[in-house]
């Protein structure tokens, strides 16, 4: 027969509650942790918020797919115009340097929107 030790804990057996969400950015030095299909967020030319999604990882850069949004609206794919057929529209995509990356391997909503602490993080990083 099993017995429980003084230290196991006790089980919730009431009605259910939900669960508190908490959020929070967390900032990592260096970009050791960084993967293929993170999303980037990166600091522009005139410190405006750039975003992506890293495709590919090089020496000194990465590849990017460029997504248009802002910290209020859904964030989508990119697109441009395809340079062998103009009205064909294809995925934007760049090679950027690493040390433009700011904040990576974050989430969008299920709606698409960027998540109040990430704005909150983002906001405060590029004032």
């Amino acid at each position: 027969m099993f017995e429980a030790e003084e230290s196991t804990p006790h089980v919730y057996t009431g009605p259910y509650q939900k669960v508190a969400r908490t959020s929070r950015v967390i900032s990592e030095c260096g970009l050791s942790g960084l993967e293929t299909g993170h999303l980037v967020a990166l600091r522009g030319d005139t410190n405006n918020l750039l975003i992506g999604r890293c495709i590919r990882i090089m020496d000194d850069e990465i590849e990017v797919l460029w997504f248009d949004g802002s910290y209020t609206a859904v964030w989508q794919p990119s697109k441009m115009k395809d340079a062998n057929n103009p009205r064909k529209l294809v995925d934007w995509t760049d090679k950027v340097p690493k040390s433009s990356i700011i904040l990576y391997d974050f989430s969008f909503t299920a709606k698409g929107r960027q998540r109040k602490a990430t704005v909150e993080h983002l906001k405060s990083i590029l004032s």
